[in-house]
């Protein structure tokens, strides 16, 4: 039984299920806004489900193609520790991909689309592309801003906050992918990945990833008289912005291994609370 256990625990690390569940939560709260409040609880739930197994199966594809590098990174992971074995993870990953595309399908051609062509973008950079350092970073972000898309492409119509927000969040995940690359030269070094931080230096990355991340705070404080949004926006997007300045400052300053991993796990909680920003936008 404890195997089991210990598989499962193994899958949830796997996939990343934060990761995932963000990714839906915005195809959901996407779709919501750009419906102007309607709810359309099936096709949220395919939505959701959408976002959810493919960003998972871009997590496991990710490790199965980093696996040398988690070595020297990240030997926890399930895949390097053998709690999954490589086999696995590739019927796994299958698994997913057919499943989000099966979930994106239900909802007719146009999500279809958006869905096969970032899940081909996800597979590409994970397998083929990342040794091209920053235009992996470009990738990543996209497929990041892929939810958004789908989310008005659910609702059949197009709306600019949600624009604006694909724009804040295609930033600030460059950013967080550059603070990523910084943990992880020891390894990359093993595939010869050309990242910003080896090119540049950590330091440099550093301001890059700041300056990025700045441009996006701007963005989503501009938007609130611009667009006149709720005052509950703002109440949520200010603690947001928050987070995100603080993490990068800090990295900033101090460009440590052990800084860039706080910066990467407060990024996600700041975009968890911006995702509640993007919710409440026009309540």
């Amino acid at each position: 039984m404890s195997g089991v256990w210990n598989f499962l625990r193994g899958v949830v690390r796997l996939i990343r299920v934060p990761n995932c569940t963000v990714a839906g939560i915005a195809v959901i709260f996407s779709a919501y806004i750009s419906l102007h409040y309607d709810v359309d609880v099936m096709a949220f739930v395919n939505g959701f489900l959408t976002g959810f197994f493919i960003t998972g199966a871009a997590m496991v594809v990710n490790d199965i193609f980093d696996i040398e590098v988690d070595a020297v990174n990240a030997p926890d992971r399930p895949l390097v520790s053998g709690v999954i074995s490589v086999k696995v993870a590739y019927v796994l990953s299958a698994l997913l991909v057919a499943l989000g595309l099966l979930f994106s399908i239900l909802e007719g051609l146009s999500t279809f689309i958006i869905a096969v062509v970032f899940a081909s973008i996800a597979m590409a950079y994970n397998s083929k592309l990342k040794v091209y350092g920053v235009y992996g970073n470009i990738l990543v972000a996209l497929c990041v801003v892929a939810p958004f898309l789908y989310g008005m492409a659910l609702a059949g119509s197009i709306d600019f906050v949600v624009i604006a927000f694909s724009v804040m969040a295609f930033l600030v995940n460059v950013a967080r992918e550059i603070v990523k690359d910084a943990m992880d030269i020891k390894g990359d070094m093993k595939r010869d990945v050309k990242t910003l931080p080896m090119k540049i230096g950590v330091k440099k990355s550093a301001h890059v990833a700041f300056s990025l991340t700045l441009v996006a705070v701007v963005i989503s404080l501009a938007i609130y008289p611009l667009l006149k949004l709720s005052i509950l926006y703002l109440g949520f997007v200010i603690p947001s912005v928050a987070i995100f300045m603080y993490a990068i400052s800090v990295y900033t300053l101090e460009p440590s291994v052990e800084n860039a991993r706080k910066c990467k796990r407060m990024y996600l909680v700041a975009m968890m609370i911006a995702l509640i920003a993007l919710l409440l936008s026009r309540v």
